[in-house]
């Protein structure tokens, strides 16, 4: 099994739910304005819902490594069985997620990214998945995480644009060519600055070349809903 410790979100997450934008209270998915030129978000795709404090974490689509689970954690069997190499989901590293579109949920306390799409965040759910069904989820390092009123504020300046696109639809896509698709219908908007969701170690990629030694880094998200 992973020795993999509890990322805890902080008080925040147990305070009454702010009011929010419509468009904010529900799960969606953004695209990066062209003009965004930070390293960890140009030309991404994410899919992103609701925390109950009014703040929203989502991960990046479209950004698959060269890099397998099985080189993470070597001593783990069931990892081996992974075929499709880890994603980088986001700045905010040392947190491994699965992302599975299937009906019912999961289990725990996974999130809803759409239709029939669950993030999995504790270790217990990624694990059985790991050992069930290795290859019906897509595993990601990393994920994007905004504070209460950052996300409504990145919207108004044009850093993304909401898709008109299923969740589904994004976990299924050619990565290659899922920003241009989705794009393609925005509006174009002015030079903007780059997005500043809370973050730890800004990279176009997780750095995760080689197996864990030691204590690994990777940890599990806990929050109170």
């Amino acid at each position: 099994m992973f020795r993999l410790f509890a990322l805890i979100f902080g008080a925040a997450l147990m305070a009454p739910a702010l009011a929010a934008d419509p468009v904010l209270d529900r799960p969606m998915v953004l695209v990066a304005a062209p003009a965004v030129h930070d390293a960890a978000f140009r030309h991404t795709v994410l899919l992103v819902t609701p925390l109950p404090d009014g703040g929203h974490i989502g991960v990046i689509a479209n950004r698959p490594t060269d890099v397998r689970l099985a080189t993470l954690f070597p001593e783990h069997e069931p990892s081996r069985n992974v075929r499709d190499p880890v994603y980088f989901g986001g700045p905010m590293g040392g947190v491994l997620v699965a992302l599975l579109d299937r009906q019912p949920s999961p289990g725990g306390k996974s999130l809803q990214m759409g239709d029939g799409v669950y993030l999995a965040v504790e270790e217990k759910v990624i694990d059985h998945i790991i050992e069930a069904t290795p290859n019906e989820a897509r595993y990601l390092v990393g994920v994007v995480e905004w504070e209460p009123g950052e996300l409504n504020e990145q919207l108004r300046e044009g850093v993304w644009q909401v898709a008109d696109a299923k969740a589904n639809t994004v976990i299924h896509g050619d990565t290659g060519h899922l920003w241009q698709d989705l794009s393609k219908a925005a509006p174009q908007a002015p030079d903007v600055a780059s997005p500043s969701p809370r973050v730890e170690q800004p990279a176009p990629q997780p750095l995760i070349d080689g197996p864990m030694q030691g204590e690994s880094p990777l940890r599990h998200i806990s929050y109170e809903m």
